[in-house]
């Protein structure tokens, strides 16, 4: 993946529990994401239909999550660890070369069996991701869940970098 990128995430979460019926969920996340200065900006619908961000920066020890609600109010909380490259897990193994246009074989299809993604679909000349699939589950709770997420709009770097600027109401004065 490219060290800057915008994209807009479909995510389809199914779950499974017990003798219950089986739930889904859709969700849509416009991501922002930039490895070259350690930060993520997210924007999310709320279940009010308002939009609320999310500003992840670990460009400082330790690094902050910043989130901004629809009325402008701003909750921080402490982030330990490092950001690290959006990319195909190291485990994947390349399955095959597909076409989606007919043509030549432009997409890769990898399998991570062992990993927590355990399928990606990215762009041959570009790497860019176009579909991820990640399965969990426990047989003692009865409990499995899959979700595919899909990567649309996908545009290498990051037009208006201003998004990635810590608002003035984010005072860092409310830990959640």
């Amino acid at each position: 993946m490219p060290a800057q990128f915008e994209a807009t995430l479909a995510s389809h979460v199914g779950t499974v529990s017990g003798r219950k019926l089986p739930k889904s969920g859709v969700s849509l996340t416009l991501l922002s994401y930039d490895y070259t200065n350690k930060k993520l900006h997210l924007v999310y619908p709320d279940m009010h239909g308002d939009m609320y961000r999310i500003l992840i920066d670990f460009s400082k020890k330790p690094g902050t999550t910043y989130t901004v609600m629809a009325d402008g109010s701003c909750h921080c909380a402490p982030l330990w660890g490092k950001m690290v490259p959006w990319c195909t897990p190291a485990t994947a193994e390349l399955v095959n070369g597909l076409s989606l246009t007919g043509s030549d074989d432009n997409v890769n299809l990898f399998v991570s069996p062992d990993s927590p993604i355990s399928m990606t679909l990215t762009r041959k000349s570009d790497c860019i991701f176009l579909m991820t699939s990640r399965t969990a589950g426990n047989p003692r709770t009865k409990y499995a869940s899959m979700t595919v997420t899909t990567y649309m709009n996908v545009t290498v770097g990051i037009p208006n970098p201003d998004i990635m600027k810590i608002p003035r109401s984010c005072n860092c004065t409310t830990q959640v």
